[in-house]
Protein backbone atom coordinates (compact mmCIF):
# COMPACT_ATOMS: atom_id res chain seq x y z
CA UNK A 1 0.00 0.00 0.00
CA UNK A 2 2.66 2.45 0.72
CA UNK A 3 4.83 1.80 -2.44
CA UNK A 4 1.09 2.83 -4.45
CA UNK A 5 0.72 5.61 -2.76
CA UNK A 6 4.23 7.04 -3.39
CA UNK A 7 3.82 5.57 -6.55
CA UNK A 8 0.42 7.96 -7.19
CA UNK A 9 2.36 11.19 -5.66
CA UNK A 10 5.03 10.63 -7.82
CA UNK A 11 2.75 10.28 -10.75
CA UNK A 12 0.97 13.61 -9.84
CA UNK A 13 3.96 15.43 -9.35
CA UNK A 14 5.29 14.54 -12.75
CA UNK A 15 2.11 15.39 -14.26
CA UNK A 16 1.60 18.41 -12.97
CA UNK A 17 5.36 19.80 -13.65
CA UNK A 18 4.23 18.34 -17.21
CA UNK A 19 1.57 20.56 -17.89
CA UNK A 20 2.61 23.45 -15.96
CA UNK A 21 6.14 24.24 -17.84
CA UNK A 22 6.11 27.06 -20.48
CA UNK A 23 7.22 26.43 -23.72
CA UNK A 24 8.86 29.23 -26.38
CA UNK A 25 6.07 31.00 -28.83
CA UNK A 26 7.51 32.37 -31.76
CA UNK A 27 6.00 34.57 -34.40
CA UNK A 28 5.50 37.21 -36.02
CA UNK A 29 3.16 40.78 -36.22
CA UNK A 30 2.06 42.25 -39.16
CA UNK A 31 -0.11 44.63 -40.62
CA UNK A 32 -2.94 44.74 -42.86
CA UNK A 33 -1.24 44.97 -45.73
CA UNK A 34 1.11 42.21 -44.37
CA UNK A 35 3.69 44.27 -43.84
CA UNK A 36 5.90 43.87 -40.46
CA UNK A 37 5.58 46.09 -37.32
CA UNK A 38 8.58 46.88 -35.55
CA UNK A 39 8.76 47.26 -31.75
CA UNK A 40 5.24 45.46 -31.15
CA UNK A 41 4.75 44.77 -27.49
CA UNK A 42 3.84 41.07 -26.36
CA UNK A 43 3.07 40.53 -23.06
CA UNK A 44 1.41 38.00 -21.10
CA UNK A 45 -1.89 38.89 -19.44
CA UNK A 46 -2.02 39.13 -15.80
CA UNK A 47 1.99 39.03 -15.40
CA UNK A 48 5.05 40.73 -16.33
CA UNK A 49 6.63 38.41 -18.58
CA UNK A 50 6.73 40.72 -22.21
CA UNK A 51 8.81 41.30 -25.21
CA UNK A 52 8.84 43.22 -28.24
CA UNK A 53 9.36 42.67 -31.36
CA UNK A 54 12.47 43.23 -33.55
CA UNK A 55 12.68 45.45 -37.09
CA UNK A 56 10.91 42.05 -39.05
CA UNK A 57 8.15 42.07 -36.63
CA UNK A 58 8.94 38.57 -35.20
CA UNK A 59 8.81 37.65 -31.01
CA UNK A 60 9.89 35.22 -29.18
CA UNK A 61 7.89 34.98 -25.42
CA UNK A 62 7.69 31.37 -23.38
CA UNK A 63 3.89 31.24 -22.12
CA UNK A 64 2.01 28.02 -21.22
CA UNK A 65 -1.09 26.88 -22.94
CA UNK A 66 -3.81 28.52 -22.29
CA UNK A 67 -2.48 31.85 -21.56
CA UNK A 68 -3.26 35.21 -22.88
CA UNK A 69 -0.77 37.29 -24.99
CA UNK A 70 -1.92 40.98 -25.45
CA UNK A 71 -0.45 42.24 -28.56
CA UNK A 72 0.09 46.20 -28.91
CA UNK A 73 1.79 48.37 -31.11
CA UNK A 74 1.71 52.39 -31.40
CA UNK A 75 -0.99 53.16 -33.92
CA UNK A 76 -2.69 49.96 -33.51
CA UNK A 77 -5.70 48.60 -30.94
CA UNK A 78 -4.16 46.13 -28.59
CA UNK A 79 -5.15 42.40 -29.38
CA UNK A 80 -5.63 39.25 -27.11
CA UNK A 81 -4.26 35.97 -28.63
CA UNK A 82 -4.86 33.32 -26.51
CA UNK A 83 -2.00 30.01 -26.81
CA UNK A 84 -3.04 27.05 -28.37
CA UNK A 85 -0.80 23.80 -29.02
CA UNK A 86 0.46 26.50 -32.00
CA UNK A 87 3.51 27.22 -31.55
CA UNK A 88 4.39 29.44 -34.51
CA UNK A 89 1.97 32.74 -34.65
CA UNK A 90 1.13 35.38 -37.06
CA UNK A 91 -0.71 37.91 -35.78
CA UNK A 92 -2.54 40.66 -37.80
CA UNK A 93 -3.00 44.41 -36.52
CA UNK A 94 -5.61 46.84 -37.96
CA UNK A 95 -4.02 49.87 -38.59
CA UNK A 96 -5.32 53.40 -36.93
CA UNK A 97 -4.52 57.09 -38.60
CA UNK A 98 -4.23 59.21 -35.58
CA UNK A 99 -3.34 62.74 -36.00
CA UNK A 100 -2.26 65.29 -33.23
CA UNK A 101 -3.92 68.24 -32.80
CA UNK A 102 -1.23 70.48 -30.60
CA UNK A 103 1.33 68.58 -28.21
CA UNK A 104 2.82 71.05 -25.54
CA UNK A 105 6.07 70.12 -24.33
CA UNK A 106 7.13 71.20 -20.61
CA UNK A 107 10.29 70.59 -18.55
CA UNK A 108 8.81 70.60 -14.77
CA UNK A 109 8.59 67.15 -13.63
CA UNK A 110 7.02 65.15 -16.79
CA UNK A 111 3.45 67.21 -16.57
CA UNK A 112 1.67 67.07 -19.93
CA UNK A 113 -1.17 69.86 -20.02
CA UNK A 114 -2.97 71.38 -23.04
CA UNK A 115 -1.53 75.05 -24.16
CA UNK A 116 -4.77 77.05 -22.39
CA UNK A 117 -4.08 75.21 -19.22
CA UNK A 118 -0.53 76.14 -18.47
CA UNK A 119 0.58 78.62 -16.39
CA UNK A 120 4.03 79.35 -18.24
CA UNK A 121 4.97 81.13 -21.32
CA UNK A 122 4.39 78.65 -24.29
CA UNK A 123 5.83 79.17 -27.85
CA UNK A 124 3.74 77.85 -30.98
CA UNK A 125 5.77 75.93 -33.37
CA UNK A 126 3.93 75.31 -36.64
CA UNK A 127 4.81 72.58 -39.63
CA UNK A 128 5.80 75.51 -41.38
CA UNK A 129 8.37 76.30 -39.08
CA UNK A 130 9.67 72.74 -38.94
CA UNK A 131 10.07 72.48 -42.63
CA UNK A 132 12.49 75.90 -43.01
CA UNK A 133 15.85 75.44 -43.51
CA UNK A 134 18.49 77.87 -42.34
CA UNK A 135 21.16 78.63 -44.53
CA UNK A 136 24.99 77.74 -42.98
CA UNK A 137 26.48 80.33 -45.19
CA UNK A 138 26.18 83.80 -44.70
CA UNK A 139 26.37 84.55 -49.11
CA UNK A 140 24.01 82.28 -49.88
CA UNK A 141 21.44 83.79 -47.21
CA UNK A 142 21.47 87.03 -49.04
Amino acid sequence: MRKILSLLSVFMLVSMLVFSQTRPITGRVVDDAGQPISGASVSIKGSTVGTSADVNGAFRINAKTGDVLIVSAVGAPAKEITVTSNTNLTISLARQSLSLSEVVVTSAFNIKRTKRSTTNNAQVVGGEQLNTIRQTNINNAL
